[in-house]
């Protein structure tokens, strides 16, 4: 049964679990096994670039460079090489744990952009076109994995639901106090799955557009932000992010 506090009791003597943290641990799960292909695409240019490096100071070696040119260079490629993949591994990890982060200055466009180069490859075989329109200047105040996710589920949706070859546009612009992130595309939302974020848990089966807009109800009011479907006739595929503006 549910409980009016939204809890659901896990056994005797154990803490409830909130529908929150129920929705946000099922979204990630989901968005993690839907993104694996790209995360691994993403762990390997890391360790490629490490490899190249060591490749590079292997064959110094070999030849026996002693120009302090040649060595400089070499050890220099192996330090960059080494700093990248230990931050972009940091980085992966933070995304696949959800580790809890606190709100931080983060430019939307920009965040847009680093969210669809790591979709690329699976937009490409679906020959989907990702645009990213709008004020680049834009800096919000936000835990950024929380919301690259959401984008990132988003994206996913659009690329899995829309006929091959259709665009998908993303734009950022200001709205009075906020900051919109708007997506156009293919993917139809329904009123339902608009309007009651827990209106799926009483179903058999979730779909994920609705786990992911459930999801996304919970968490960003509690930061100041909130979303929304947009509603009338050819808005179906547009979703607003709406987050709160750095007062920096």
């Amino acid at each position: 049964m549910y409980e009016k506090e939204a809890t659901l009791e896990s056994g005797a003597g154990t803490n409830g679990l909130h529908l929150e943290e129920l929705l946000n641990a099922a979204a990630h799960t989901l968005n993690n096994q839907r993104c694996q292909e790209a995360y691994l695409h993403e762990l390997r240019g890391g360790l490629q670039a490490l490899s190249t490096s060591l490749e590079l100071l292997a064959r110094s070696a070999q030849n026996g460079a002693t120009a302090p040119a040649t060595i400089e260079r070499a050890t220099s490629l192996a330090k960059r090489a080494l700093t990248n993949p230990e931050h972009s591994m940091s980085e992966l990890l933070a995304q696949l744990v959800d580790a809890t982060e606190e709100p931080a200055l983060v430019n939307a466009a920009d965040l847009i952009e680093d969210t669809q180069r790591f979709l690329r490859a699976d937009a490409a075989r679906r020959e989907i076109r990702m645009t990213n329109d709008g004020d680049r200047a834009l800096q919000i105040r936000i835990p950024r994995n929380r919301l690259r996710r959401l984008i990132l589920e988003l994206l996913t949706l659009a690329i899995d639901d829309s006929p091959r070859g259709a665009e998908v546009q993303l734009r950022v612009s200001r709205a009075a106090e906020n900051a919109c992130v708007e997506m156009h595309s293919a993917v139809v939302f329904s009123a339902d799955e608009a309007a009651d974020p827990a209106l799926g848990l009483r179903e058999n089966l979730i779909p994920r557009k609705q786990l992911i807009l459930a999801d996304a109800r919970h968490w960003l009011p509690k930061l100041g932000g909130r979303l929304e479907v947009a509603r009338g006739i050819g808005t179906t595929g547009v979703v607003q992010i709406h987050c709160p503006l750095s007062r920096a």
